[in-house]
């Protein structure tokens, strides 16, 4: 699952890698007229894999961003369908102080953050500091966050290490 902005310009890459690619449109974003409830977002990402696995997808990838990126490892905590996370620039999503999933996210993880921000960059290294399990933080020296990350100058660099950290897992 690809969630977010992120879908331009990592599916069409991932797809050409073979990879079954799965788009999703969070309540409140893009298509949806419903009202942004970070609230909400763990259960659409449930259900999307829920959805994957259930047509029989093997691995499921959660890529997210934000508020979405901490949603995914909130599922991957509570799924055993979840092969990976790759959180782009993660952001508290209203559970800071209670972040147990976390840590309970015990499969690979990837954070992706633009170091020329302080705070996103403090909470992208929490994020890594929480994490049990296999994570690797890759820091880029840009202000773009979340799916930005993935154009501009370091565009293709980001891209890569998510493409790779796929790969790896499967």
């Amino acid at each position: 699952m690809d969630a977010a902005g992120a879908r331009r310009p990592l599916a069409p890459r991932l797809a050409g890698r073979g990879l079954t690619v799965l788009t999703l449109d969070l309540p409140g974003h893009g298509a949806s007229d419903d009202p942004w409830d970070p609230r909400l977002a763990p259960a659409a990402i449930a259900a999307a894999v829920a959805f994957a696995k259930g047509r029989g997808a093997e691995h499921v990838h959660l890529v997210g961003e934000g508020v979405a990126a901490i949603a995914a490892l909130a599922v991957a905590a509570d799924s055993s369908g979840v092969t990976s996370v790759t959180a782009l620039s993660p952001l508290p999503d209203g559970r800071v102080a209670d972040n147990d999933h976390i840590r309970e996210a015990r499969i690979p993880k990837l954070i992706l953050v633009g170091s020329s921000s302080r705070s996103s960059t403090e909470f992208a290294e929490l994020v890594y500091r929480r994490a049990i399990g296999p994570c690797e933080m890759a820091r880029f020296p840009v202000a773009a966050q979340g799916s930005d990350l993935l154009y501009g100058e370091w565009g293709d660099q980001a891209l890569e290490k998510v493409l790779a950290h796929l790969l790896r897992q499967g």
